[in-house]
């Protein structure tokens, strides 16, 4: 596989694993609450990374890049937190696409400082990624007040730092970086439960099993954007991982039943258009 092909199938796997986690962290949402399924998968993953660290004997690494992956953590979780923000202001067909779209075109724009240029074709499919990222988070009837939208751009700013950081680690150790990063992140998420006072107590089995997938999944997308970035320049990968909410809208369609509107469709084809001009370079 050269590695072009590797950043590519490691940035649509980081997509589909992050869709996939969405989609089942959203129906245990539906329980238990948002903010309190966030804080049961990032502790999952606080227990599964450093685990398979050990496992695979993986060496530790510098201290710079274990900084660097708490810096990481900490910025994706105010990433998440602004979301949640945003969402909560109930604008949420514009926060969905302004901070998916803000979270692949900052990193986009970064690589392109670094000397990472494009070709035709790459350059092509950006925009076709970065425009379909937009129009799968468009919901029927969605308002168009700007109400959020701020919350939504700094959710996305979040989100790019903590890509953008990952793509910094140096050293060849992946999980030990990520512990680091889930560590921050996860005693952030923990305060703000226990601060408003919210319970981390399944009601059901099921939304437990919702729960702990959720967190597997995330921690295999995260391991899955390094690979990526390490086969290849942050553009691509960045791009390619921001097509998750594609593959939750798909989910939600097959299993829920959920419309897909005219707009999301053209956007699930154009994501299709910009793997394949992607791929060929």
């Amino acid at each position: 596989m050269s590695p072009l092909l590797a950043t590519v199938f490691f940035g649509l796997m980081a997509s589909a694993s992050w869709g996939i986690g969405d989609f089942t962290g959203g129906m245990a949402s539906k329980r238990l609450g948002a903010i309190s399924v966030v804080a049961v998968s990032h502790l999952t993953g606080l227990l599964l990374l450093p685990l398979i660290a050990l496992l695979l004997h993986e060496p530790l690494p510098a201290l710079r890049d274990v900084l660097v992956g708490a810096v990481a953590g900490l910025c994706g979780t105010t990433g998440l937190v602004a979301l949640y923000r945003a969402l909560s202001s109930g604008r949420m067909g514009i926060a969905a696409p302004v901070s998916s779209v803000v979270s692949a075109a900052l990193p986009l724009l970064f690589s392109l400082t670094l000397g990472d240029v494009p070709g035709v074709f790459q350059a092509i499919g950006f925009v076709c990624g970065l425009a379909s990222v937009w129009l799968v988070g468009q919901e029927a009837g969605a308002t168009r007040e700007h109400s959020g939208l701020g919350m939504a751009i700094i959710a996305g700013i979040g989100f790019s730092g903590f890509l953008i950081g990952l793509d910094q680690i140096e050293s060849t150790a992946i999980f030990w970086p990520l512990t680091a990063a889930r560590t921050t992140s996860t005693i952030m998420i923990v305060a703000i439960v226990l601060l408003s006072r919210r319970s981390l107590r399944a009601d059901t089995p099921i939304t437990l099993l919702a729960m702990l997938t959720s967190g597997v999944l995330d921690v295999v997308a995260d391991v899955a954007f390094i690979i990526a970035t390490r086969n290849g320049d942050l553009g691509v990968a960045s791009v390619l991982s921001a097509l998750y909410p594609a593959v939750t809208i798909l989910l939600a369609w097959t299993f829920l039943r959920e419309h897909i509107t005219r707009w999301q469709g053209v956007g699930i084809s154009l994501a299709l258009v910009a793997v394949a001009l992607i791929s060929i370079g």
